[in-house]
């Protein structure tokens, strides 16, 4: 049987992020929500690929105020 080769699906950004929280909230215990936290230079945040609604709304009030877990992991704190 002769073998051809096929190229890979094609892979973006956006699926690799996508990939990314969904295999968070498939593969963490205990982890229901996730998004990424994007940090621009200027210091302004933003959330890309919230797995839902609940995940952005949570981040803008961590942006909104100023604290939160978002703001600590993209600042290098600590993370318990």
């Amino acid at each position: 049987m002769e073998r051809t080769w096929a190229p890979p699906a094609e892979k973006t950004a956006l699926t690799t992020l996508v990939s990314l929280t969904r295999a968070a909230t498939e593969t963490i215990p205990g982890v229901t929500h996730a998004s990424i936290c994007l940090r621009f230079a200027d210091g302004a945040m933003d959330t890309l690929i919230p797995t839902d609604g609940f995940v952005a709304e949570a981040d803008g009030l961590q942006y909104e105020l100023g604290e939160g877990p978002c703001l600590d992991a993209a600042n290098g704190a600590a993370l318990v």
